[in-house]
This record gives C-alpha cells, structure tokens and sequence, in this order.
C-alpha cells in the first residue's frame, strides 16, 4: 500500500514549476522521505517534462511511461522497506541468540566454583581467581552488548 504522505508529495512535486526538484533519501531505520532540499544521501528524483510545467503530457505513450517510472518508483520503494524490516528481524534474531548464550555462560561461571579450559590432551587447566574474576567480567561484558546493562548483583 502507498503511502497517502508519499502520494501527496509527489502530487505536489508534479504541480510546482519546471525549476523544481524533489530529493528522496532512505534514514537509518529504513523509512523513505522525500523534499524539496537534498541531504546527506538524497537522490533527484525525476518529475517528467510535461508534468513539471503544469502541461499534460503530449500522448498516451508519454503518460504510461510517466506511470511505469511512478510504478517502479514505488515498487522499489516497497522493495527497500521489506528488505530493511528483514535486515532488522534478522538482527534482532542474532541479537537475542547472543544475549542468551551471553546470560547462559555468565550464570555458569558465577555458579561455578572453578572455571576450566580444556587441554588438547584431555586434561582440563583449571584458571586461577584473577583469571576467572576477568572471565566473569570478559562475560558481563558480552551480556551488556547483547542484551542491554548486567543487573547488579
């Protein structure tokens, strides 16, 4: 569905005189915004010739080329959006695997009253109190990335 801020503007945009120009730009969660002054990003967006001056478009072959650049125009509109919502349900799914893994490997060193590193030949190298207290803050620090702050304890 097109949005009715989208069809307003580039109505507007076709109404306003040949030197007019609209910008389109894409913000960092994906949403698309059109104007009238470019920004960081922005790309012209091209109005068709008669519809700049305000003249209706001269045969039917020019106004079905000005509604496929529309078409396309919002189809790839549509496009963008539905990638970046993907972009973002996959980060948000990688986000909370991490942070339970994170929560899950802190719970156990807290617990735990030795922590080990396994050796290739078996045996395990038990780590000492300073080099548990920093596993255990190397791993508070993974939890604080992937699910927000560590709540004291």
């Amino acid at each position: 569905m097109i949005h009715p801020v989208t069809v307003g503007i580039l109505l507007a945009a076709l109404a306003t005189g040949a030197g007019a120009e609209v910008y389109r730009w894409t913000d960092a969660e994906g949403r698309v915004h059109y104007g009238d002054r470019p920004s960081a990003g922005s790309q012209s967006v091209p109005v068709g010739s008669g519809a700049a001056t305000g003249q209706p478009p001269t045969s039917d072959a020019e106004r079905l080329q000005r509604q496929q650049r529309m078409l396309d125009a919002y189809r790839q509109e549509r496009e963008e959006k539905q990638q970046a919502e993907a972009k973002r349900k996959a980060d948000d799914a990688e986000r909370e695997r991490n942070c339970a893994h994170g929560r899950d490997v802190l719970a156990r060193y807290e617990r735990s009253s030795g922590i080990y590193e396994p050796q290739a030949d078996g045996t395990r190298r038990y780590l000492s109190e300073a080099e548990k207290e920093s596993a255990i803050r190397a791993a508070q620090g993974d939890v604080k990335r992937w699910c927000g702050p560590v709540p004291k304890r």
